[in-house]
C-alpha cells in the first residue's frame, strides 16, 4: 500500500532533521522541539508519528535493518566467489552512500557504539557472514572463543571502516576498494 504523499514528505522532513541534529549531539540531548523546528512541522504533527525522540530513533533503526535484510536476502545455497561478494558489498556501500541509510547507519553506530551496533545487527539480521558458533551447544571450547573474538574484532574493524568512509568529506577510496579490502580481510582470516 502506497503512503500518502503528505505522510512521505512529513516523515522525510522529520528524518532529515533528526539526522542533522544527531550529528551535533547525543540522542539523549535531542528534543522534539528542535526536530520540529528544523523540519518545519508542528509538535502535534510530530506526535502523530512518534512518541518521542527514542521512538523516532527506533523507527530509523527499523528502516536500516529492514533495508539490510531485504538487500542481503539471498540464501547461502549458492556460495558466491570473491568477485560476486565484492560486487554485492560494493552495491550495498553505494546504497548506503546514496540515501539516508548511510546517515542512519552512522547515527546507530555513533549512538550505540560499534559493539552495540553489532549486537543489534546480529539480533536483527543474523550472525556474521564470516561464520558463527553453534549457539545450541552447552559449552564453548577455547577454539570457539578465539574464533568468536576474531570475528568480533574483524566486524568491529569493518564497521568502523565503513563509518569512516561514509563520513569522510573527501573520499580517498571508492566503494569497490573498501569492499575489496573487507572481503580480502575475510579471505585472509579464513586462510589462516
Amino acid at each position: 500500500m502506497k503512503q500518502d504523499l503528505r505522510v512521505e514528505k512529513t516523515l522525510s522532513s522529520l528524518t532529515d532533521a533528526f539526522l542533522v541534529l544527531i550529528k551535533e549531539k547525543p540522542l539523549e540531548k535531542l528534543s522534539v522541539t528542535e526536530i520540529c523546528t528544523l523540519a518545519k512541522v508542528s509538535r502535534v504533527t510530530y506526535y502523530n508519528y512518534f512518541q518521542d525522540v527514542f521512538s523516532q530513533y527506533d523507527y530509523l533503526k527499523k528502516i536500516y535493518f529492514d533495508s539490510s535484510r531485504e538487500f542481503f536476502r539471498y540464501e547461502g545455497s549458492v556460495q558466491p566467489g570473491r568477485e560476486e561478494t565484492v560486487e554485492l558489498l560494493t552495491d550495498w556501500l553505494n546504497v548506503l552512500d546514496e540515501g539516508d541509510l548511510g546517515e542512519i547507519f552512522a547515527a546507530i553506530v555513533r549512538t550505540q557504539g560499534v559493539l552495540g551496533f553489532l549486537e543489534e545487527y546480529h539480533r536483527e539480521i543474523g550472525r556474521s557472514v564470516v561464520g558463527s558458533l553453534d549457539e545450541n551447544r552447552d559449552f564453548v571450547t577455547p577454539e570457539d572463543m578465539e574464533t568468536e573474538l576474531v570475528i568480533l574484532f574483524c566486524e568491529g574493524g569493518w564497521t568502523t571502516l565503513i563509518l569512516k568512509w561514509l563520513t569522510e568529506e573527501k573520499r580517498t577510496y571508492t566503494s569497490r576498494q573498501i569492499a575489496e579490502c573487507i572481503i580480502d580481510m575475510i579471505l585472509k582470516r579464513e586462510d589462516s
